[in-house]
């Protein structure tokens, strides 16, 4: 059964249009490597949010992050805690940037699905 978060907002807004202006990309767990693939990371520690895959802004020490809509209860007994590299596009971005779409993101043991949706 696939756990689905959704992400909307102006947070949102704010990571999209920063990485619209980005030009490189981090892979989780792979210090140093890069790609001109827009993406974010889905991060799950003490809840679950989305963070900048670019190096952070000029003049941010701390990432960009935006929480999922919904309400998590029991979020420790999800289990690990991990991050998993969330591509789009760069016309998901402009959609997602302007505020007219949302992104879901559908985990599974074994696949990580995203998706981005008309509000």
């Amino acid at each position: 059964m696939p756990t689905n978060y959704h992400f909307e907002g102006v947070a949102l807004q704010a990571l999209a249009n920063a990485a619209k202006n980005a030009t490189q990309f981090r892979q989780p767990y792979q210090q140093g490597q890069y790609t001109n693939e827009p993406a974010f990371w889905l991060v799950k520690d003490c809840g679950v949010y989305l963070i900048n895959a670019h190096p952070n802004p000029e003049g941010s020490e701390l990432p960009l992050t935006a929480n999922c809509t919904e309400e998590l209860e029991h979020i420790d007994l999800m289990g690990d805690d991990y991050i998993e590299h969330i591509p789009v596009s760069r016309a998901e971005l402009d959609g997602l940037a302007d505020g007219k779409k949302g992104l879901m993101v559908s985990l599974t043991s074994k696949h990580v699905v995203c998706g981005v949706y008309k509000m």
